[in-house]
């Protein structure tokens, strides 16, 4: 089962392609502090360092699943 919501997925996936908090927050029309608050408990949940650390984290874990959503 994945730890993180559909909309923290989506922040992550975003992040993972190089988008900004600003430009995340654009796309899903989200406050970059909302933006920044996801990214936080996504930190937390998946125990990375920072935000490239997470993505790689959940993208090994659900390859088959997640995989493909990176452009």
């Amino acid at each position: 089962m994945t730890l993180l919501s559909p909309k923290e997925v989506k922040v992550l996936t975003l992040v993972a392609e190089g988008y900004t908090d600003k430009e995340v927050g654009k796309e899903l029309k989200l406050s970059e502090r909302t933006v920044q608050t996801y990214l936080g408990r996504i930190l937390q949940k998946l125990s990375a360092r920072n935000r490239v650390n997470a993505a790689v984290l959940f993208f090994m874990q659900y390859p088959e699943k997640y995989g493909q959503s990176i452009k």
